[in-house]
């Protein structure tokens, strides 16, 4: 069997699908990290949670779907494919 072969396939809805994506941490590198997915238009960015008012609301500028939320397990409930976390490595 050649490695070619050996590839599940996948349906062509599900290829095109775009992944839903929460950020926990909207600091600098959040907040940026968070700029250059949504620029790529390749992911939708559904969730927001910091502990700053300021900059969740900053982010959630980026896009009208985008929520701010309270925690990590309302990200999740949210029905998310990944998070990104971007918070403070002692955090």
């Amino acid at each position: 069997m050649s490695v070619t072969e050996a590839r599940p396939t996948v349906a062509p809805d599900k290829a095109a699908a775009r992944l839903r994506l929460g950020f926990l941490g909207i600091g600098w590198i959040g907040y940026h990290r968070m700029k250059a997915i949504a620029d790529t238009g390749t992911a939708d960015i559904v969730a927001v949670c910091d502990p700053s008012a300021e900059m969740a609301a900053q982010a959630a500028c980026l896009g009208p779907q985008i929520r701010q939320v309270a925690n990590l397990k309302t990200i999740l409930s949210e029905g998310v494919d990944g998070v990104v976390i971007a918070t403070p490595t002692a955090l």
